[in-house]
């Protein structure tokens, strides 16, 4: 595992957000190719007024990093007895980032052991029969989802939509170093779900259904999941680390897209990221995260489109040495667009997981090519481009990306900085910051409500119950 791993996951992620939402919204093929030429759009360019402009995919993909870290490092803390960053003292009233009555210490440990155990109550508090005792798999995912759940809402309020839930308190919504990134205050263009979802004041789940929307809204921004159980579980058998990751991202995705086929290849997505980090081939990584697929009642449409992708992958690889024309380029493009659109558009989860899975198997050596085939259809390109870059900047690393599109994307700092802070999540020296930047989720607000009975009552957790 590579820092610039990481830092190729996020970029990654973004570099193909931007590059594809240019064509995002053009329905047929080809009116891309008659605008940018036989191999289609290849350079970022100007977004939403901003050179390198980033979608919603991008946003919610920093927010799902801040919930995880601001409810998985107490644990993390604690796991491993950090005693450096401990402290029942609350931080200086004046910085911005917090209000002195509302902070709840990162690393109390008599708050988190309550904390975690009140959580219980509302999903499955099986501990798993293998590995360390504490933290299990059930007690992580339950504690991860107010984190992110109130880091949503900090999206959401970054798109000026205001929502009727009861944790949308200003001392809650106002939290962390992310809100305050100015530049993430602008709409683009967010999926409907999403926005519904966390106006409603529900919360979501795999067992509280909201709704019936299996759009790509879920899968697009749950890289993050799989990054911190690489840094922060390494230590675990890597079975284990697969649950985890798979489970945290189901439940992310969850929390606004509660079709089986919307959370589940959120999942899978997770966990073949997790599987590259661990050094696994991608063709390994496709094998172990079906294993892991197959263990769920309702995974057949995510599950045939993931076996499509990887059947058509193979086609490619096949027919592709046979072209040998000099215009060998547009030739492969026409068939991966062949392909892609056999896979679908990219608008539901199983789809864009299925097309972004097909272009990282075809062009696996290739950042650039991988990503140009994933946004050059007639489809959600943007999505297919975010996770076609996660899964390849996984891989090859942030090396691989093109210098023309990673020093022009929007927000490449804040990207590098929470895939850093991702990846040192387990480092004693960093604790201390990433407890100011990421506080844990608020459980009272400052008029008294009790969040906790309210997640309660959205019977959130672990799927497998």
């Amino acid at each position: 595992m590579k820092r610039a791993q990481f830092r190729g996951c996020l970029l990654g992620g973004a570099c193909g957000d931007a590059l594809g939402a240019k064509v995002e919204f053009v329905t047929q093929s080809v009116t891309i190719f008659r605008k940018y030429g036989p191999t289609g759009i290849r350079d970022i360019g100007m977004n939403y007024n901003v050179v390198g402009g980033v979608t919603d995919d991008t946003q919610m993909t920093l927010f799902t990093a801040e919930g995880l870290i601001s409810a998985l490092l107490p644990i993390l803390i604690s796991q491993r007895g950090d005693k450096s960053a401990a402290t029942d003292q609350t931080p200086d009233s004046t910085n911005p980032l917090f209000e002195a009555e509302n902070y709840v210490p990162a690393v109390h440990q008599s708050y988190l052991r309550d904390h975690v155990a009140s959580l219980f109550c509302c999903g499955d508090s099986r501990v798993l029969d293998t590995g360390p005792p504490f933290p299990d798999i059930s007690s992580c995912v339950q504690q991860a989802v107010p984190a992110l759940h109130q880091s949503y809402l900090r999206w959401l309020k970054t798109q000026g939509v205001n929502c009727n839930s009861p944790a949308s308190r200003r001392e809650v919504v106002e939290k962390g170093w992310l809100i305050l990134q100015q530049a993430l205050h602008s709409r683009r263009a967010p999926g409907n779900t999403c926005l519904q979802a966390l106006m409603s004041g529900d919360v979501g789940s795999t067992r509280n259904i909201i709704n019936d929307s299996k759009g790509c809204g879920g899968v697009m921004r749950v890289a993050p999941c799989a990054l911190i159980v690489s840094a922060g579980f390494a230590d675990i058998p890597k079975d284990q680390q697969l649950q985890l990751a798979f489970q945290l991202a189901c439940a992310a995705a969850a929390i606004t897209h509660t079709h089986a086929s919307g959370w589940l290849s959120a999942g899978c997505l997770s966990s073949i990221i997790l599987c590259v980090l661990c050094g696994d081939s991608l063709e390994r990584a496709v094998e172990q995260t079906i294993t892991l697929l197959k263990k769920e009642p309702k995974h057949k449409e995510c599950l045939r489109k993931i076996e499509e992708a990887t059947k058509l992958s193979k086609i490619f690889a096949k027919r592709s040495l046979e072209i040998e024309e000099k215009d060998a380029s547009a030739l492969k493009q026409e068939l991966a667009l062949e392909h892609i659109e056999m896979l679908g558009e990219g608008w539901v989860g199983e789809e864009a997981l299925g097309i972004s899975l097909y272009c990282s198997l075809i062009s696996q050596d290739d950042f650039e090519t991988a990503v140009c085939y994933s946004v050059n259809h007639g489809g959600d390109s943007d999505s297919t481009g975010a996770i076609t870059g996660n899964i390849l900047g996984a891989l090859l690393r942030d090396t691989a990306i093109p210098v023309r599109w990673s020093k022009v994307v929007e927000l490449r700092d804040v990207l590098q900085e929470v895939s850093d802070d991702l990846f040192d999540v387990l480092d004693p020296n960093r604790h201390e910051n990433l407890s100011l930047k990421y506080p844990p989720a608020i459980m009272k607000t400052e008029d008294g409500t009790d969040l906790s009975t309210y997640y309660k009552e959205k019977k959130y957790g672990s799927h497998q119950s």
